[in-house]
């Protein structure tokens, strides 16, 4: 019966089941082979990287300042330990519940010291939330930036720049002396709540620019020649 139903068949329909069969095979070979690939990528940055690993608590999404954390907005993933973030969150239970002091990004391991907490030190003013943006050498402004100044950000993709916040507030900085210079990896800024997605999605999908505007800049001299 089955031998008929196939002998039947008209040669361009026997074609195309012949091409699928064959267009499956390769997805599945591919499947696999993207696999093997990621596990082999795991297995040599480890193997670089001294080989530990330990479970730590990853964003499963942009999670703005201020937010408390539920149980869905993150996940418990295998990390290189020499990699971890000074405080990387083990449990899950340690981060639910927790409002954040400071943005943290899709994919990024949880730190407690983005928990918001009554000794932290950030002055966020009412109603606007914390948000962290990262920075690189180029983005800084030179290191001439400091806690408490105003800044303008501005987003640069392929094709557009624009500008995402004005007169920002800059709370706190990564480095010790509160200041902002080529070492910085991250700053955080008080930004109006409705503006807080715009500038996580922003900070992941783009580069950023901290522009120090001249109003500010030259109130921060007025302020050193006072001290």
């Amino acid at each position: 019966m089955k031998f008929n139903l196939i002998s039947g068949m008209s040669k361009s329909l026997k074609i195309a089941i012949c091409s699928g069969l064959i267009a499956a095979g390769l997805t599945l070979g591919f499947i696999a082979s993207v696999k093997s690939d990621s596990i082999a990528r795991e297995a040599e940055a480890a193997e670089r990287y001294g080989g530990q690993q330990t479970t730590v608590c990853v964003a499963k999404r942009d999670i703005a300042g201020g937010e408390t954390i539920k149980d869905t907005d993150i996940e418990e993933k295998q990390w290189i330990s020499s990699l971890l973030p000074e405080e990387a969150v083990t449990l899950k239970s340690d981060c639910v519940g927790k409002q954040l002091g400071s943005s943290i990004l899709k994919g990024e391991v949880v730190s407690a010291s983005r928990f918001q907490s009554g000794d932290s030190g950030l002055n966020v003013p009412n109603g606007m939330v914390a948000v962290s943006l990262p920075l690189d050498d180029t983005s800084s402004v030179g290191g001439t930036l400091r806690v408490g100044q105003k800044v303008d950000v501005y987003a640069t993709g392929s094709s557009s720049t624009s500008k995402i916040c004005s007169d920002a507030t800059i709370l706190e900085t990564s480095n010790s002396d509160k200041s902002v210079s080529a070492e910085t990896k991250w700053i955080t800024i008080a930004v109006e709540k409705d503006k807080a997605q715009e500038v996580v999605s922003a900070a992941q999908k783009l580069s950023l620019y901290v522009v120090l505007p001249c109003d500010s800049a030259a109130k921060e001299n007025t302020d050193l020649e006072d001290e």
